[in-house]
């Protein structure tokens, strides 16, 4: 999991070339100026106040694959290269980086216990069954 600020600058649906580059020279001078997480939240509420600047704790997992590959390999507190999207261009900052520690198990493993869990129980019922409906015949 990740603490996740981010400014986006967002281009309308038909914007040309020159608005995207425009939005990128302005990415790589908010990239130079930024100096921690609190400025990356205030800048984002100064260029778009309708978007969050603060993203929270997320699972890395979770973002995108073009974002996840840039995220993964960013040191704490250093602003990402802009990343170009549908919406606009977005710079990332990772905050902290938090480690689970917990051993739990993941989804499939859940399902795989359930599944045999559930298949012992059919077959105990059905040796019971087995053993009182059979005949035995003892003669002596």
């Amino acid at each position: 999991k990740i603490d996740l600020k981010q400014i986006l600058l967002t281009l309308p649906p038909d914007s040309t070339a020159d608005d995207i580059n425009a939005a990128i020279g302005l990415a790589g001078i908010i990239r130079e100026t930024v100096s921690g997480c609190e400025d990356m939240v205030r800048i984002a509420a100064e260029t778009d106040p309708s978007q969050p600047g603060d993203l929270g704790v997320i699972r890395l997992k979770d973002t995108p694959d073009s974002v996840r590959a840039v995220l993964s390999g960013l040191p704490l507190n250093t602003v990402s290269q802009p990343i170009r999207t549908g919406r606009g261009v977005h710079l990332y900052m990772v905050c902290d980086k938090i480690q689970s520690d917990s051993n739990l198990p993941d989804r499939d493993q859940v399902r795989q216990s359930l599944l045999f869990k559930r298949l012992d129980q059919v077959s105990r019922q059905y040796l019971r069954d087995l053993r009182r409906d059979a005949f035995i015949d003892i003669r002596i």
